[in-house]
């Protein structure tokens, strides 16, 4: 099967994602296309699909006109055919097209048409919006500013609040399912995807398929994972966690899908600083952490309330945002540095003045460090060598009464030293120990002539002149085994291919052959989002491939389970 092949129904064009071998629903064998068999098709009689735009956890969406109105641009999904074998989920669709039509908002996508084909497709039209999703502006773009982050989460507020009043909760809000529109130099993040939408008359309606009654985990509010009632504060939890990855450009917690369960439920969210350098005003940060606390009493009640927090922050806080600490830590660099190099040139000094101390300088060393440390030392062993000489020193000493004149004592201080060059006597005893020390000194020209030796060996210095320059990069080989397909997989990598060019130039990596290989191995989980990322080599190369294949994020997360990829990398150049 090729990368862009696809399992559709021969008869009813419904595309599936499991490895069925007939229809569920009208019992024609499955074939392989290259080509979306409904692309260029006509659906519930009005609507043409002119292309695919993307696929979610229940449909694939496309592109459509009115058959009539050839200026009215719609968005038609049509649920997967593994989903429409099943009784809940046609109903939880004709769901969502009914709670996504009770809508009329500038921040929601609303759905203004619901039906079902001859051939028993399930479809539903909404209002087509272009422009990224804001899981991809998270992607690309965060840390977001803070005015930036304030701006769309205010707007964000304002279509919950628009949903919450009319008696629907969201229960899967999330980047993914919101569209940022750009226009007018203005951008307006608008809320789709109401496929788990409940309302507050029926909160025990719930999917049995696994995977869809919880929303994604990762912004599951605890109460949607131990399943206990559901009301309009489990979107607010979402939303905190959607600011948390806008303000720092990840998640709060890392972790598996039930590591994320768990997280949420037992932890506090860390502070955003700690998942990434940023500063943002300390009541921004308390608004985070009051959206995303565990239990549902101790959040804000309502999104009205979280759009007036806001705009306190706007008005008062906002000016607080520069990052001082950085500018600190970037003074502070520079001291930490010139007390480093100060301490190793005293060892450095220190050290070659105990390995040769020349000989005169150790006399004249002497008194200058005796005086300066106990003085009254110098002056006892003066008055022990002038006692022994009386006979002949001690008649005319008396008379002249030199111990008043004395008393200053800055003038015999000086006549003393010569006093003590006699007593150096048993100073002199280290100079034979110091001309030990040169000895093994002597050794060291022994082995210097093997040390001439051993360049001589190495000196063929031609191998610079055949180093190559890598500074291209391309996807040799992919393989994926999950429930995404490799064409899926393959776009995501492609996307992150400017990376690791980028990041090879930048570190200026040659080789001594006119090509490198890096295999890389990693798995998307189901944030779309590669981990456990594995690259062959420990070299700068392969540390850059990691850190480009950080960054994939595919435009669909796995239905079951996780996705397991494996790729090469071919790296070529020219001559450095």
């Amino acid at each position: 099967m090729s990368e862009a092949s696809l399992r559709c129904c021969s008869r009813c064009h419904a595309v599936y994602r499991a490895d069925f071998a007939r229809c569920p629903t009208d019992g024609e064998p499955l074939e392989l296309r290259d080509e979306d068999p409904l692309i260029g098709t006509t659906i519930g009689e009005h609507y043409e699909i002119v292309g695919f735009v993307g696929e979610g956890g229940m449909g694939r969406v496309y592109s459509a006109h009115h058959t009539r109105l050839q200026r009215r641009q719609f968005a038609i999904k049509v649920l997967i055919g593994d989903l429409a074998a099943t009784m809940s989920t046609r109903i939880r669709f004709a769901q969502e097209a009914d709670a996504a039509s009770r809508l009329d908002h500038p921040n929601v996508v609303p759905v203004v048409d619901f039906g079902k084909t001859p051939t028993g497709l399930m479809f539903l039209a909404m209002e087509l919006v272009t422009g990224p999703t804001l899981a991809e502006l998270i992607a690309t773009d965060a840390p977001l500013p803070v005015e930036r982050v304030i701006g769309l989460t205010r707007q964000l507020c304002l279509g919950l609040a628009h949903a919450h009043a009319r008696g629907l909760v969201h229960r899967d809000f999330k980047p993914d399912n919101v569209v940022v529109v750009s226009g007018t130099g203005l951008e307006v993040p608008r809320i789709l995807d109401f496929g788990l939408a409940i309302t507050h008359d029926e909160p025990s309606a719930r999917l049995t398929t696994a995977g869809m009654a919880l929303g994604t985990p990762s912004y599951a509010s605890p109460e949607q994972t131990h399943h206990e009632p559901v009301d309009e504060r489990a979107d607010l939890f979402a939303l905190g966690v959607t600011m948390f990855e806008m303000l720092s450009g990840k998640l709060p917690f890392d972790g598996n899908a039930m590591e994320m369960i768990e997280r949420n439920a037992n932890n506090t969210p860390p502070p955003i600083a700690s998942r990434a350098m940023v500063t943002i005003p300390p009541a921004l940060e308390a608004i985070v952490t009051r959206l995303m606390a565990r239990q549902p009493d101790h959040r804000f009640n309502s999104a009205v309330d979280v759009i007036a927090a806001l705009d306190t922050v706007k008005l008062t806080e906002l000016i607080a945002t520069p990052p001082p600490p950085v500018v600190e830590k970037r003074r502070r660099w520079p001291i930490v540095a010139a007390i480093v190099g100060s301490l190793v040139a005293i060892s450095v000094v220190y050290a070659a003045l105990l390995r040769h101390p020349p000989p005169p300088q150790v006399a004249t060393a002497t008194p200058i460090s005796q005086p300066s440390a106990p003085p009254p030392r110098p002056t006892r062993p003066i008055v022990t060598p002038v006692t022994p000489p009386d006979p002949t020193v001690s008649i005319p000493t008396p008379p002249p009464t030199l111990t008043p004149t004395s008393r200053p004592t800055p003038r015999p201080r000086p006549l003393p030293r010569a006093v003590p060059s006699v007593s150096v006597a048993p100073v002199a005893e280290p100079p034979p120990v110091i001309a030990e020390v040169p000895k093994p000194v002597e050794v060291l020209p022994e082995p210097s002539k093997p040390v001439e030796a051993k360049p001589l060996v190495p000196t063929p210095a031609p191998e610079p002149l055949p180093r190559v320059k890598l500074t291209a990069a391309s996807l040799e080989s992919l393989t994926a085994r999950g429930s995404l397909s490799t064409s899926i997989v393959r776009r995501s990598v492609e996307r992150a291919m400017s990376e690791v060019t980028t990041c090879v130039r930048a570190s200026a990596v040659t080789s001594s052959n006119a090509a490198e290989v890096i295999t890389a191995t990693f798995i998307i989980d189901d944030q779309r989002r590669a981990t456990s990322i594995a690259t062959t080599g420990s070299n700068v190369l392969a540390t850059c491939v990691k850190n480009a294949l950080a960054t994939v994020r595919t435009s669909d997360a796995p239905d079951v389970g996780t996705v397991a990829v494996s790729l090469e990398i071919r790296f070529t150049g020219g001559s450095s």
